[in-house]
């Protein structure tokens, strides 16, 4: 039993790597800023509506928007105005949508508020040795689900460049 303990602690220690600066687990974050936030206006005049925001301004035959960095899509209810602001996609290609209350603002007027979504993409990096020894890296990004079965790549350096190569 000595024997078989000791091989396996043999066995481990030649396989053990030495202490690498790169080992860990690294990430970054970049947030895409949304242009077209803050108050919304929205008027009804006669047949046709206008909007404002951000010193823009859409017109239309309905409560629809398209601006150049988002759009609104409301229908008037009851007297009251409803509806959700569409922020175009940003870095993660994602397009979302934020509902907007509004208040009146006098006969056939009203305001909200527009609050874009934060457009976020999150990059982790996990560096490990795989069950070979060699120094690999695994990227993450949990916005997109990019968790799962994540391609690995080996690692090289050169200096201070590190290069990840697709097949080791």
């Amino acid at each position: 039993m000595r024997r078989v303990l000791l091989a396996l602690l043999f066995a481990a220690s030649a396989h053990a790597q030495p202490a690498d600066e790169l080992l860990g687990l690294w990430s970054g974050e970049v947030v895409f800023p949304q242009p077209l936030q803050g108050e919304l206006t929205v008027t009804r005049e006669g047949g046709r509506w206008r909007a404002s925001i951000a010193g823009f301004t859409a017109t239309s035959r309905d409560p629809h928007f398209t601006f150049a960095h988002g759009e609104f899509r409301g229908r008037l209810e009851d007297g009251e105005l409803r509806g959700f602001w569409i922020q175009p996609p940003g870095g993660t290609a994602q397009r979302f949508a934020s509902p907007i209350a509004f208040r009146a603002a006098g006969k056939d007027r009203w305001r909200g508020t527009v609050r874009p979504v934060d457009d976020r993409f999150t990059l982790f990096l996990k560096v490990f040795y795989n069950e070979d020894g060699i120094l690999v890296g695994a990227f993450r990004n949990p916005e997109q689900n990019l968790v799962n079965n994540a391609p690995r790549f080996r690692i090289d350096r050169e200096a201070s460049k590190i290069a990840f190569h697709v097949r080791y």
